[in-house]
């Protein structure tokens, strides 16, 4: 595995991704990571 830094504004987002989330959810996932941080890197394919 290579491991690369990219940064986030190079990301574009796979446009069938069915796994979205809406303002609610988006705004608890934030205040986990802020809370726990990330448990696992973010894996790009």
């Amino acid at each position: 595995m290579e491991i690369t830094n990219v940064a986030v504004d190079k990301l574009i987002p796979y446009e069938f991704n069915n796994k979205k989330h809406d303002l609610t959810q988006v705004n608890r996932i934030a205040n986990s990571i802020k809370e726990f941080g990330f448990t696992q890197p973010l894996v790009i394919d």
